[in-house]
């Protein structure tokens, strides 16, 4: 009872003497290098530990990657259609997810399934992990329809489509921003090894550095000097921005986005295609039109449009068709009128269906598109840097050669005529 309070509880993955793979919590007083030195003896190889008091603690403040949700999803379906065929608890499918994924969010799912709630209630205490599309789609599918790999299913392809996508962004620009971090990560090094041994030169031969090479020399002295003061002001507004309650302004600054050239023109066909592809999702789960434009608006992601869709939300709510509520704002310009169309349609879901394929062609059309510009722009400062970079330091180490020359020979003619 003295050291009561000090035992902790500790979820362990470990191979076992027949080298297969086992879960189990092992309380224990201290800290896990005691564990492990207590489970050595026992023919148990520890490959993971998990702390479960510090994990329960924490776990609504945990984040998931769309991989790490798309792992989840992918392992729960095939566990859960390996027992279609007879009745197995919940609980021991989430149980076998978790001895996969050994992830701490899981085991805190799989504590709560034991303490009787419902899977689905369970993903509500978790929004910054599981999306509103995620929870209804698991609501209809699991406990109206009574399908789970089906809705399972679903959320894998929606997931693998936002991954394709974000994949598609990085890939086209990572070369370039590496290349260009590598030219000034290069050039301060440069300048840190010769620039002050090329400016004692010049001084002992009574002449200046050139121009450039001074101006060059420096910006970067001065980006080394306020690197820190530029990043902490970024951080800073960053910081302002989500304190900031001033709706207007934030309103403003998120309709610019859509203005702005490059990936913000990305962006504003991407929020219009998420529109159609959130009504398709949740149509299908036949949920109400206000509650699917609630999510549609929390599913935004930029705040100019979640304020026309909820403000849209009320005027349905009043009875207003909601073609003529969204066409009010003018978001839906004439490259993508046809939504309101689709809206309008007395079919919308097959409408809204059958314009998703188009709109996933011009969206790749134009990301396309856009980051090839943004690629030969970048390519092309990434050149303008690189010539930079040599006129600043080439020019100065082959006019040293000939000015010590020319000093050599000078030299030479004031001792003849010394003579």
């Amino acid at each position: 009872m003295l050291f009561s309070s000090k035992e902790r509880k500790y979820s362990v993955l470990y191979k076992n003497s027949i080298w297969s793979l086992e879960v189990r919590t092992f309380p224990i007083f201290w800290n896990k290098r005691a564990l492990r030195k207590e489970l050595e003896p026992k023919w148990i190889f520890i490959q993971k530990i998990i702390d479960l008091d510090s994990v329960l603690s924490s776990a609504k403040s945990i984040h998931w990657s769309d991989q790490e949700l798309f792992n989840f999803t992918n392992i729960f379906r095939l566990e859960l259609a390996k027992q279609a065929l007879s009745v197995v608890p919940v609980r021991d499918v989430i149980k076998k997810v978790y001895k996969k994924t050994f992830n701490p969010l899981v085991y805190a799912i799989w504590t709560e399934i034991e303490n009787n709630r419902k899977f689905e209630d369970i993903i509500d205490d978790y929004p910054n992990v599981f999306d509103d599309i995620y929870r209804s789609t698991v609501k209809w599918y699991w406990w109206e329809k009574h399908a789970p790999v089906e809705w399972l299913i679903k959320l894998e392809e929606y997931i693998k489509e936002k991954q394709a996508f974000k994949r598609q962004v990085v890939s086209k620009t990572r070369a370039s921003i590496i290349t260009i971090s590598a030219i000034v990560v290069f050039s301060f090094v440069l300048d840190w090894i010769i620039y002050e041994w090329i400016e004692k030169n010049f001084w002992s031969l009574w002449r200046e550095l050139p121009d450039f090479t001074q101006s060059y020399h420096n910006v970067l002295i001065w980006l080394v000097k306020y690197i820190w003061a530029i990043s902490i002001g970024i951080g800073l507004m960053f910081w302002y921005y989500e304190l900031l309650q001033w709706k207007k302004i934030k309103i403003f600054l998120w309709k610019l986005k859509f203005s702005l050239p490059f990936y913000w023109t990305i962006h504003k066909k991407k929020s219009v295609y998420d529109i159609i592809d959130t009504f398709i999702i949740m149509r299908e789960s036949d949920i109400w039109e206000r509650d699917l434009l609630l999510i549609m608006a929390k599913s935004a992601n930029n705040f100019y449009l979640e304020q026309i869709i909820l403000s849209a939300r009320k005027e349905v709510i009043g009875w207003k068709q909601l073609w003529d509520a969204l066409e009010e704002y003018w978001f839906f310009t004439w490259a993508d009128d046809d939504v309101i169309h689709a809206f309008k349609s007395s079919n919308a879901e097959d409408s809204m269906i059958s314009l998703k394929d188009v709109k996933k062609v011009e969206l790749d059309q134009l990301t396309g598109k856009t980051l090839r510009t943004l690629t030969a722009s970048m390519m092309a400062l990434t050149l303008i840097l690189g010539i930079w970079m040599g006129v600043a330091y080439y020019k100065p180490i082959t006019m040293q050669s000939s000015l010590i020359k020319d000093k050599i020979n000078s030299d030479r003619e004031a001792a003849l005529d010394s003579n």
